[in-house]
């Protein structure tokens, strides 16, 4: 059930100015009481909650990009729904432009785990092809012990 009204408008605003208070659990019971009735508010703090996970999952030497703090800010801003909206209109509100610029943004913040992770993905590759190498060998050989067996068969 989506709370609508002026007092619900206001304590919309508060959630998302107080967005860390409130997935730390130091924000006022009033915000919690408000975002248990607001689907909107329930989902930016779902969507909040995602995103520190990712980030502390990222480790100590996680570095968002440079404008990830304006990014962010800019998306939650074209999310906003129109006073009287149902949840269902925040899933829309995100323009696919917007979603595009915000998966940019996280991709830039993420450069340096790339960058780590590049090299154990190269290694991985290169053990796979060394695999398939090895098989294609035993293939061969194989096919040669096979051709064997069929020469000691005919006297050949």
């Amino acid at each position: 059930m989506s709370a609508t009204g002026t007092g619900s408008a206001g304590l919309c605003g508060e959630v998302e100015e107080q967005l860390a208070e409130v997935i730390d659990g130091t924000a006022r019971p009033s915000l919690y009481e408000h975002i248990a009735g607001c689907d909107a508010c329930r989902d930016l703090r779902h969507d909040a909650a995602r995103a520190a996970e990712a980030a502390a999952a990222a480790g100590a030497d996680f570095r968002p990009a440079d404008d990830f703090a304006e990014a962010l800010l800019r998306r939650i801003e074209a999310a906003r729904p129109s006073e009287g909206a149902t949840s269902g209109a925040v899933l829309r509100a995100v323009p696919e432009a917007g979603h595009r610029e915000a998966t940019d943004d996280a991709r830039r913040g993420e450069a340096t785990a790339d960058a780590r992770h590049g090299e154990a993905a190269a290694d991985a590759r290169d053990s796979d092809v060394r695999a398939g190498e090895a098989i294609d060998d035993a293939r061969d050989s194989d096919v040669r012990a096979g051709e064997a067996t069929a020469d000691a068969r005919t006297g050949g």
